[in-house]
């Protein structure tokens, strides 16, 4: 399955060193002085007019060094450039300001070498960086680790990535210029699949519960229950998830898995690694489930909330069942309009007697009405097509079902990519 990502880049700006001219900051003349023209050198693939738009400073204003200085930052910003110069000459008709700029290389070609058991077409639609964007190499680590994952994923766990980078020239289409250009090469040295040869648990409590939980995970020897053997990673970290889940809706909230053991050895007569997996379990104690104490609701009767909690008293605290009842709670209140309730939840865990009870007070406080629907974001389909797809109607109760239908209604059309609904504050 294709994966999308999305890279969040934080800038952070601990110190600035300006990159001027030793002598610019030293003329305090140039101060409040008037700008006579505006030049930038340096531009061959971005666009000046973006340039423009970034810095403050202008042409017939007065000269500020807080506000060049405040250019600069603003154009590292871009992160199209490694080196921005500040050039100021005075003229009889005023100031002359060059921004002077070293523009990041741009990637000319993506190569992979290596990759016998991993489509190219897999490897290019994981990395992030493409043919024609702007090459950073602190960009690189990252992408590194996702064509590890990818082959991770795959059942190829001991795959290396490194790389190089060919730095050359060539003439840019639009400014007939010379510019800066890399061929990012990733060199793979593939791995052979791993098979697991065996899956063992240690701390558990009984020998039943260990057959049970090699019976529940996905990462099994090769033959068991018909399984492949072949280890993968992103699966064997869900699994962990499934054992940690399961410990908790037996009463065994404290369940941690300690560490995983890792021994691999070669087969010499199949030719292939071969792993004995041991995880670590600590239990811990198994608490039981004592209750709880609902108040202040006054519009729904104590025996409809307690009737939305699904675990009973005196058995094994289920984690699950608990966040299912809290959920029963909630949507009973925003199925009915009373989108602005409050509940408050306190546990309480007796850890002497290995008890868990909790105490909720809630608060309805008004139903809410719909006031207005509001469609915006379609371009080609008619709104009466839309609106005849939604449920729920101006001035009646507000429904969180209702509005879960619509959502559902109108994805159903298969129209639209997304369907966002947002709920805010009417006029009263």
């Amino acid at each position: 399955m294709k994966k999308f990502r999305c890279r969040i880049i934080i800038v952070i700006f601990i110190l600035l060193v300006l990159k001027v001219p030793a002598d610019l900051f030293s003329k305090d003349g140039y101060e409040g002085k008037k700008i006579s023209e505006i030049n930038f050198e340096g531009l061959i693939q971005t666009d000046v007019l973006s340039v423009r738009s970034v810095i403050k400073t202008k042409v017939k204003s007065d000269f500020s060094y807080k506000t060049i200085n405040d250019d600069i930052k603003a154009l590292y910003n871009l992160e199209l450039f490694d080196d921005i110069k500040v050039d100021v000459v005075e003229k009889d008709e005023g100031l002359f300001v060059t921004y002077i700029f070293n523009e990041l290389p741009t990637i000319r070609d993506i190569i992979f070498k290596g990759n016998l058991r991993v489509r190219k077409m897999a490897l290019k639609d994981r990395v992030l960086l493409k043919k024609g964007s702007v090459f950073r190499e602190q960009d690189v680590p990252g992408e590194l680790r996702e064509i590890v994952a990818l082959y991770e994923e795959k059942g190829f766990p001991s795959t290396t990535v490194t790389y190089e980078i060919k730095k050359t020239t060539q003439k840019d289409k639009k400014t007939k210029k010379r510019k800066d250009v890399v061929d990012l090469i990733f060199i793979i040295k593939e791995s052979g699949k791993v098979i697991i040869k065996s899956v063992n648990f240690s701390g558990i409590s009984s020998p039943a519960e260990e057959n049970k939980l090699k019976r529940m995970i996905k990462t099994r020897r090769r033959g068991y229950l018909f399984s492949a053997g072949y280890l993968k990673e992103d699966q064997f970290e869900l699994d962990k998830r499934e054992i940690l889940r399961y410990y908790s809706s037996k009463g065994y909230i404290d369940a941690v898995i300690v560490k995983v053991d890792r021994s691999v050895e070669w087969n010499e007569r199949w030719k292939r690694d071969e792993i004995d997996l041991t995880i670590y379990i600590e239990e811990g104690k198994q608490y039981m489930y004592r209750g709880v104490e609902i108040s202040g609701n006054k519009i729904f009767t104590q025996e409809e909330l307690y009737s939305l909690i699904e675990l009973k008293e005196d058995t094994a605290f289920d984690k699950t069942k608990w966040a299912i009842s809290v959920q029963n709670i909630r949507n009973l209140f925003a199925e009915n309009g009373y989108i602005y309730y409050t509940m408050d939840i306190q546990e309480e865990k007796d850890n002497e007697k290995l008890t868990i009870m909790y105490k909720i007070r809630v608060s309805e406080n008004n139903k809410a009405h719909v006031e207005h629907i509001f469609i915006t974001g379609y371009e080609k389909t008619k709104k009466f097509v839309i609106e005849r797809e939604v449920v729920i109607s101006e001035g009646e109760i507000f429904s969180a079902k209702k509005i879960q239908i619509s959502r559902e209604r109108l994805y159903n059309l298969q129209y639209f990519s997304t369907v966002n609904i947002d709920v805010k504050p009417g006029s009263e």
